[in-house]
């Protein structure tokens, strides 16, 4: 693993048990916890082993964790805010991933979010989008997955047009999703995913993240939580999961959750489950840009490769800017426009884009190599 004193302590605080780590790199568990967004696991953790509280990068992190914590508690009573105000407007929702997967860790807190997800029907977007400015919200972005709605501080709302973005094959998968939900006893617009579909939904979600940029550590503590919490039908799980061709990468992470929080192994060799920890270690919460470059490669001429991922970025296909310009779908030949005005708004954020492009020309055919062995491990096809 890239750092087996990160995973201890983060089982230290997941299974409340003891641990003694010698010549721990404060600085380095700081590091690793904000880019996998879990600062209030890993400030819990450092603080049940003897360490120097008083030094300035403690005191700094101890702030950001306390803040990450409050920042969830006022999501939660906002949430509930949002929720009532749906049900009054009749609005149907349901609400996605981390606002549900954390109310099963035994603190809020300790589950972060950067924002809160919820599907709304289609025609009911711009109600809705009116219902949060009502509460104080400002839209932020609207158009493409979902529409953006932000109140300061710490609120970020994402009203989701589809469970998944179109751009990937398993969107398909939920194409009928309102037929599939099932409506809240004490709410008749809250709606609801069963355990197993919500199971589902977080594997294929993870794996949508991790056929791009990669997906972190956090999603493999929401799988071992979730299944910690629940008693799943395996059976009807695998069954959906086939359509997506998405049961080999499930069983997986499954295996992951169990050798890191369980020392089990089982169905997946200890270095195969050892390259793909490390590989989510090295991904951080949302991925590498790197990653998702290595993963578009189809071989490894891979100078010519690096060329056609920084056009693609540059000139991103019609499929791709059609959802983030909703109105192409009506006048296609605008689409020379929205390049055009795509890459004036690349030259206000010329050091973003300086960024991807050093990330880009990182990749290497050592690279490629290991993107490829982790792909064929997992099985991911989207």
């Amino acid at each position: 693993m890239v750092n087996s004193n990160f995973i201890e302590l983060i089982k230290s605080v997941i299974l409340n048990k003891t641990i003694n780590i010698n010549n721990l790199n404060i600085e380095e568990m700081i590091k690793y916890a904000k880019f996998h967004s879990l600062e209030y696991i890993i400030y819990l953790s450092l603080k049940k082993i003897n360490i120097d509280e008083n030094t300035e990068i403690f005191k700094m992190f101890e702030k950001t964790a306390k803040v990450n914590a409050y920042k969830s508690v006022v999501q939660d009573i906002e949430y509930d805010i949002i929720i009532n105000a749906f049900e009054k407007a009749s609005i149907k929702h349901l609400p996605l991933k981390g606002s549900i997967i954390r109310k099963m860790y035994p603190n809020i807190q300790w589950r972060s979010m950067a924002d809160l997800d919820i599907l709304i029907p289609v025609d009911d977007l711009k109600k809705a989008g009116d219902v949060l400015k009502e509460l104080g919200y400002n839209a932020d972005h609207l158009g493409g997955n979902h529409d953006s709605y932000v109140k300061k501080p710490y609120m970020n709302i994402e009203l989701h047009r589809a469970m998944i973005d179109e751009a990937y094959n398993v969107n398909n998968y939920y194409d009928n999703i309102w037929n599939i939900v099932k409506r809240e006893e004490s709410n008749e617009y809250l709606y609801k995913l069963s355990d197993e579909d919500f199971f589902i939904f977080l594997i294929a979600h993870a794996a949508k993240h991790f056929s791009g940029g990669g997906t972190g550590i956090r999603t493999i503590i929401d799988i071992y939580v979730y299944l910690e919490n629940k008693a799943l039908d395996f059976q009807y799980i695998y069954q959906e999961l086939e359509k997506m061709e998405l049961v080999k990468f499930c069983k997986l992470f499954i295996a992951i959750s169990n050798y890191i929080f369980k020392d089990q192994i089982n169905e997946f060799s200890v270095e195969d489950l050892e390259l793909i920890i490390d590989y989510v270690e090295k991904c951080g919460t949302y991925g590498t840009i790197a990653n998702s470059g290595a993963q578009e490669m189809d071989n490894e001429d891979i100078e010519k490769g690096k060329k056609k991922i920084i056009l693609k970025r540059l000139f991103p296909p019609f499929s791709i800017m059609k959802r983030r310009n909703p109105i192409l779908k009506k006048i296609p030949i605008l689409l020379p426009w929205f390049w055009f005005t795509r890459l004036i708004k690349g030259l206000l954020h010329s050091k973003t884009h300086k960024k991807t492009y050093n990330a880009i020309n990182q990749i290497d055919v050592e690279k490629y190599k290991e993107v490829k062995r982790i792909k064929d491990i997992s099985g991911v096809k989207l």
